[in-house]
């Protein structure tokens, strides 16, 4: 799957150790794998990755997907016995989610609904990552900074598969959450590409600016989350580099669409091949096929066929394209708060509140109603804002019935180990549990 030639060109750097070891060239990198494929080569079919970051979780991943194995990221501490359940669900006989020449098996964030073991082919991880190349001209001068979740597709895809099937060199950073952001500005003056999540964007403007700039960075790229046009100004302000938001998810092998290094219109998502992205004319669903579409969820092959039309998968999402071909999201088909017969996506109402100066970041959701079945309440951020005046300059510009009925007011939104927010804990932050 990765060109793997022998050099004396850098391709992983692990920023989190000091002294020898710490930088391997393609040459180690080579020699390393072919010495991991010995031992993989008479083994089980089935890999299992500890979420370790570290450069022999890259060599094993890489080592295992050369052999055309599954590998299977699992948190620490996973069980034996877990493992072999895992291990025979994907092996059952007429599982149309085997993967008969090797890929990952890796598991939503279940943000919206329950975490589904997402099965994804060589093919459609070569497919994700030579897109994401051309979009953001990765080559072997590029030097990634990789400081996301690697058992997830954001991180494995955009941080890691792409720069080395480039040619490039990935920098290992310890996972945000573990890191100074001191550190985070150091390491990021040696690095050519960034992916983030808004999480991450919100932490860096708490801190302020960095003594210098970073001069080599061509572009942060942004996913995994909602994107303010906001947050994506104060930051471009904040490092001088520009912010391209992308979309995608675990099912379609990270993004189908892509802003590009200029960073697109305020609010976009991207660009995608409208070959295989379309929008529902009777739903305004964003629905996707082609080569990067998973192959199904392990030991769910009935819950993935309700995600299918045809040969279109479902997402969920809603969104528009204007004149020029650029995707916006406008909210998801599954989180609708329904107001006596009335029908609110919650999006629409996070985008009103992020118009007014002073918030900075919002989230809206539906809790139970007596009289209406459900009312819409939102929580915005930082906690000094007034809402009464909030709702004051904001409620004339929404309809009656999609006006938040409670403003609740949190120094930070809650997220989750992929960016996403966490819309429970946030509920219980506010006692709307």
């Amino acid at each position: 799957m990765i060109p793997l030639a022998s050099s004396d060109r850098i391709a992983l750097v692990d920023l989190r150790s000091v002294g020898v070891g710490d930088r391997w060239t393609w040459a180690d990198l080579v020699a390393a794998v072919r010495l991991e494929q010995a031992e993989l080569i008479d083994g089980p079919q089935i890999v299992f990755l500890d979420q370790a970051r570290s450069i022999p979780w890259v060599v094993r991943l890489i080592a295992a997907l050369d052999l055309r194995l599954t590998v299977v990221p699992v948190k620490a501490g996973t069980t034996p016995a877990e493992r072999l359940r895992m291990a025979e669900v994907m092996s059952a006989d007429g599982d149309e989610t085997r993967l008969e020449d090797g890929g990952v098996v890796l598991f939503t964030s279940g943000s919206v609904a329950d975490p589904k073991a997402v099965a994804l082919s060589t093919q459609a991880l070569l497919a994700s990552a030579k897109r994401t190349i051309d979009s953001y001209e990765i080559n072997p001068a590029t030097r990634m900074l990789s400081v996301l979740e690697l058992g997830h597709g954001h991180g494995l895809v955009v941080t890691v598969l792409a720069p080395l099937l480039a040619g490039g060199c990935v920098l290992l950073a310890d996972r945000f959450g573990a890191f100074s952001l001191a550190s985070f500005w150091a390491h990021l003056n040696e690095a050519t590409h960034v992916s983030l999540v808004p999480s991450i964007g919100h932490a860096l403007l708490q801190v302020g600016p960095p003594r210098v700039k970073p001069t080599a960075l061509k572009v942060i790229t942004m996913a995994s989350a909602p994107l303010s046009p906001k947050l994506r100004d104060d930051l471009e302000a904040l490092t001088g580099v520009k912010v391209a938001n992308n979309y995608g998810m675990t099912e379609t092998a990270t993004w189908v669409a892509r802003s590009g290094l200029d960073g697109g219109p305020r609010g976009t998502v991207g660009k995608a091949d409208r070959s295989a992205l379309r929008i529902d004319e009777d739903t305004g669903e964003i629905q996707v096929k082609g080569q990067q579409l998973c192959i199904g969820y392990v030991g769910s092959p009935q819950g993935f066929s309700k995600t299918m039309k045809g040969q279109w998968f479902c997402t969920g999402d809603k969104g528009r394209f204007d004149k020029d071909g650029w995707l916006y999201l406008v909210g998801r088909l599954k989180n609708i708060i329904s107001i006596g017969g009335e029908k609110v996506y919650p999006q629409e109402v996070v985008e009103v509140l992020l118009a007014d100066l002073s918030v900075e970041d919002a989230v809206v959701f539906g809790i139970a109603d007596p009289r209406y079945g459900e009312a819409v309440v939102a929580v915005v951020c930082p906690a000094h804002i007034d809402t009464q005046a909030l709702m004051g300059r904001v409620g004339p510009k929404l309809s009656a019935y999609k006006r938040p009925s409670k403003v609740y007011t949190l120094d930070s939104l809650h997220f989750g180990p992929t960016g996403k927010v966490d819309i429970g804990a946030i509920k219980g932050a506010v006692g709307c549990e």
